[in-house]
């Protein structure tokens, strides 16, 4: 059976929410899934489609995180791929697209950090992507262990 096309574009953070709740967050109400920094004019989404359905999230915003003191700083959260379709390539299709974007649309010559908590689970997926794990686990209630993990591109 041919694989259906999978096709990327930028999405509004309402677009993201479905797949939020679904996928990292079914224990919790769906407001739970809006993020700080959602709606900042620097803030991107992108979603991952085949025909028409939405398959794929992640967004992206400009956060610093207090570990390091390089100023230029980018925070990937809320990357998820529906249950069928998770391990295919299609989040390593996502995130590759969001790191090629953010160097693409720099202002600054720089290198850009890129950072993300990553669950206990996608640990490995974000190694082979070629993040570095940054201390040790730390726990977020109500949602599990996670790492601190990053990336300079």
């Amino acid at each position: 059976m041919k694989k259906k096309p999978f096709n990327m574009k930028i999405i509004n953070a309402n677009e993201t929410l479905v797949l939020r709740h679904k996928i990292l967050r079914p224990h919790q109400c769906i407001e739970k899934c809006v993020f700080e920094g959602d709606e900042l004019e620097n803030t991107f989404h992108l979603g991952g489609y085949m025909e028409d359905d939405l398959v794929a999230i992640l967004s992206c915003c400009q956060q610093n995180n207090i570990q390091w003191n390089d100023g230029y700083q980018w925070r990937i959260r809320g990357m998820a791929v529906t249950s069928e379709l998770q391990g295919q390539g299609y989040g390593q299709q996502l995130v590759t697209r969001a790191l090629f974007h953010l160097r693409d649309h720099s202002l600054h010559s720089r290198p850009i950090r890129v950072w993300l908590n990553a669950r206990e689970n996608a640990r490995h997926f974000y190694e082979k992507l070629g993040f570095e794990l940054i201390g040790e686990p730390f726990e977020i209630e109500g949602i599990g262990f996670h790492w601190l993990m990053t990336q300079q591109v």
